[in-house]
């Protein structure tokens, strides 16, 4: 990496030998029959996809990026997770970035345990994202879309109280209750990996990456759109910043300087410390 300028290699996966008539079919997510896939060959690309991964740590790239999605031939990476931990003994230099699976469709306290693992298998290499989660991802799960945001919200404030506090500790929310948060292991960066938030533009997210003092990842928009958003958080969280001096709020985290890679808006200082309900 070279002053703001940061190189990473995305994967998505994708199962490639689809039926001739493939066109005819609206889509190729939620509906499109699993029949199509034929495990054998679903082997032979990920053993093609994983040396891939792995070549980019030697070809030099900063960070390898790999992310979730559901019911799709577009992407062979329903959990992320696995494919980091497959690829983190082979690697040595890049930054492990899961970008990542949507915390309300989990269990929050499980999937801060993984990326715990994760933290401490690759000595501190991974980096993680919290994106809401597509419309699609809502038809492969049972999760009401009305209440994502909200589930969303409390999902990253688990995860932060499990990473950051000792345990054990307790958590009342409205969706989850959890009398003995006390997760083994704890992240080998303190106090936490770097976290962005993704979003396609809402107001929400985007207060929600400047509150927490998150990086923010615009998808699904054009590059001048992204740079707009870009500068919305930078606004926000200026703005955020403030509100906490005037309340003598302190910083709860430290990150590293906020900057923009590509679409991508880095961590900058934390602003306020999250809390369990109760």
């Amino acid at each position: 990496m070279s002053g703001n300028v940061r190189f990473n290699f995305m994967h998505f996966l994708p199962y490639v030998h689809l039926p001739e008539n493939h066109k005819e079919f609206k889509s190729l997510w939620v509906n499109f029959s699993n029949k199509y896939y034929d495990p054998k060959l679903g082997h032979e690309l990920y053993e093609r996809y994983l040396s891939e991964l792995v070549l980019a740590d030697k070809l030099g790239f900063d960070a390898i990026v790999v992310n979730e999605h559901h019911n799709t031939a577009y992407s062979m990476m329903p959990a992320p997770n696995l494919i980091a931990s497959a690829i983190i003994p082979r690697t040595s230099r890049a930054k492990i970035c899961v970008w990542g699976t949507p915390p309300n469709l989990e269990y929050p306290n499980r999937l801060a345990e993984e990326y715990a693992m994760l933290d401490v298998m690759s000595e501190g290499r991974l980096e993680v994202a919290f994106p809401l989660g597509t419309g699609m991802e809502y038809w492969a799960n049972p999760i009401n879309p009305t209440t994502a945001r909200e589930r969303h919200k409390e999902s990253i404030a688990i995860i932060l109280q499990a990473w950051t506090q000792d345990g054990p500790t307790k958590f009342f929310g409205d969706f989850y209750t959890y009398r003995f948060l006390n997760p083994w292991p704890r992240p080998y960066q303190k106090p936490h990996p770097p976290c962005y938030i993704v979003g396609t533009g809402s107001p929400e997210t985007v207060d929600l990456a400047a509150e927490l003092g998150f990086g923010y990842s615009a998808v699904f928009v054009t590059k001048q759109r992204a740079l707009e958003l870009n500068r919305k958080v930078r606004e926000r969280s200026a703005s955020s910043m403030s509100l906490a001096a005037s309340h003598r709020w302190h910083p709860a985290r430290e990150y590293r300087t906020t900057r923009i890679e590509r679409c991508y808006l880095r961590p900058g200082p934390s602003l306020v410390e999250p809390r369990a309900n109760g």
